[in-house]
């Protein structure tokens, strides 16, 4: 996918002999965008492939990210979890907090990596640190379960709201569930209200329900105040 999105880039952009390319990012896509604008054709992914290998080899930490992703789904390559793993152990060492995310879920799952909690709580610690909203939820989702490491409600509550701000529906959801409760810190009832109507317009359809449960318990000016806090947490990512 990462390879025909670059592609398709250059295809549209009618590019012309002699003519200058710039290109803003150099994420895996962008990464991409050079080979094809030299004159790549799809027939020469296999070649593309080989010029992120070599980046890779050399130490660069996006290249490696994005050979572990082309292993651990077998695009280009044979499908292998311990060679993605090995690729995102080696871009997570030098900061990547995708590769971390990654490397995280395969100790977790003891796919192409040994099953160790402990392990992947640590690797997303350090992209949760890093500000990867996806690590952000599942950093405080081992620490709210005791996962990994001992259970801290309070330090769970302050990553699921990081991550709950960064969008994640799931996040969203089990903020508003520890305010509810109480846990990790005081109860908040209407800014718990507000993470549920915010989760279910997120398309978390857990949260419908407890927007239900929560909204019978609030006094009408507090779930109108609830519903102006999710509005504005709405425009304003937007």
């Amino acid at each position: 996918e990462t390879l025909g999105i670059g592609h398709h880039a250059v295809s549209r952009a009618q590019i012309e002999p002699g003519e200058h390319v710039l290109v803003i990012g150099a994420g895996p896509i962008g990464l991409t965008v050079p080979a094809f604008a030299q004159g790549a054709a799809p027939a020469d992914y296999g070649a593309t492939m080989g010029w992120y290998r070599d980046a890779a080899e050399k130490g660069d930490p996006e290249a490696q990210f994005l050979m572990g992703v082309r292993h651990e789904q077998g695009l280009l390559v044979d499908q292998d979890d311990a060679e993605a793993a090995h690729w995102y152990r080696a871009a997570a060492e030098q900061g990547h907090r995708e590769a971390a995310f990654k490397l995280g879920v395969m100790h977790q799952l003891g796919r192409g990596a040994a099953r160790d909690e402990t392990e992947a709580r640590r690797w997303y610690e350090a992209a949760a640190r890093a500000g990867f909203p996806p690590a952000q939820y599942n950093f405080g989702l081992m620490l709210d379960q005791g996962l990994g490491g001992p259970a801290d409600k309070s330090a769970a509550r302050q990553w699921y709201e990081a991550a709950a701000a960064g969008g994640l529906g799931p996040a969203q959801f089990a903020l508003g569930l520890l305010l509810a409760r109480g846990e990790g810190g005081p109860a908040d009832p209407l800014h718990a209200y507000m993470w549920f109507l915010i989760a279910a317009e997120s398309g978390e359809g857990k949260a419908t329900g407890a927007v239900g449960v929560l909204a019978d318990r609030l006094s009408e000016s507090q779930r109108k105040k609830g519903e102006i806090l999710a509005r504005q947490f709405a425009d304003m990512a937007r």
